[in-house]
């Protein structure tokens, strides 16, 4: 038990480095948690005028320096993963975290993604997935972590998540505070296979941050990226929380009486995840931050938790997306 415990105490210490990941189509505009983006090789350089085409098994991906490049689904798929997964992931979570990613990415591919995405994996991140390059994981977090990324992907790439015949758009996020909420409540979008479901793993890894703004910062960001002019002098009336969904994410919130969603506001003041509480302190404002990501799909935290408690990767990717079909040419 003892073993166990100091097991945990240090996962929990990598986890909370690990930085959020956004990643939502734009048009519901989300936080994806993820390392920090790899460098671009010299020798792969395009302009962004090349118009680098990725053909039926590539991917594009979005270079540091703007420009554009066709990648292969193994590399595509090694350094999405590389890029969120602890460098102690527990070995059925890195099997279904690959996985996950692979239907997510081949979604984006097949071009069903109500936001459009306009570049499926890039090294800086923003609105879509991010790759790690080999070089880069390699120096970050050595050799042999790359390596079972690549082996995670074989089984992704191998592997595929589908409803009702068709890919599923298989959402992920980093963690939550121990239940995640369905895409119809917080995202207001109907998904196939993401309702709520719980996770009390997460608990365990008990990720919050807090981010506070003065009141002259805050009536900035609500002016700029809200439109608003006309904000009250209290900083208790800036932001008035409304409504929040099972996991304790925010629905809905006034600002400065305009109705805003609890994800716009996440995005407007840069938090980790749309569950927060906000109060006046002083002469500004206090975000308090529960869990990374938007919480809807699979819990990254919970997936690790699960395959410490012996769940498999099938196991673990049907309790995250109830009602899945999952098919697999894989035999690891």
């Amino acid at each position: 038990m003892k073993k166990i415990l100091i097991g945990i105490a240090a996962l929990f210490l990598i986890m909370a480095a690990i930085p959020a990941i956004v990643w939502l189509p734009s048009a519901v505009a989300s936080v994806n948690p993820t390392r920090e983006g790899g460098e671009n090789n010299a020798e792969n350089k395009k302009s962004p005028e090349s118009g680098a085409e990725p053909s039926e098994n590539e991917f594009l991906l979005l270079c540091a320096d703007g420009s554009k490049k066709a990648i292969s689904e193994k590399e595509a798929l090694s350094g999405a993963v590389a890029a969120i997964i602890p460098q102690d992931c527990a070995e059925e979570a890195g099997y279904a975290i690959a996985a996950a990613l692979c239907s997510r990415l081949r979604f984006l591919r097949e071009g069903r993604s109500s936001g459009g995405a306009a570049c499926e994996l890039c090294e800086k991140g923003g609105d879509v997935p991010v790759c790690l390059s080999k070089e880069k994981a390699c120096e970050n977090f050595g050799n042999e972590f790359y390596a079972a990324c690549e082996k995670y992907a074989d089984y992704g790439l191998n592997t595929r998540l589908e409803y009702e015949g068709k890919t599923l758009d298989a959402r992920i996020f980093k963690s939550c505070g121990g239940i995640t909420d369905s895409a119809a409540d917080l995202l207001d979008e109907k998904i196939p296979c993401h309702e709520s479901v719980p996770s009390p793993w997460d608990m365990t890894y008990g990720i919050k941050s807090t981010t506070s703004y003065t009141s002259e910062e805050a009536k900035k960001i609500i002016s700029e990226k809200f439109g608003i002019k006309n904000i009250p002098d209290s900083a208790a009336d800036y932001i008035k929380i409304k409504s929040k969904s099972k996991s304790g994410a925010v629905i809905s919130a006034d600002i400065c009486g305009e109705k805003k969603t609890g994800i716009e506001i996440m995005n407007a003041f840069s938090l980790g995840s749309p569950s927060f509480d906000i109060k006046a302190k002083g002469d500004g404002v206090v975000f308090t931050v529960s869990g990374s990501g938007v919480p809807v799909g699979m819990s990254i935290c919970g997936a690790d938790g699960m395959a410490r408690q012996g769940s498999d990767r099938t196991e673990i990717l049907s309790h995250y997306y109830p009602d899945c079909e999952i098919s697999s040419d894989d035999a690891s």
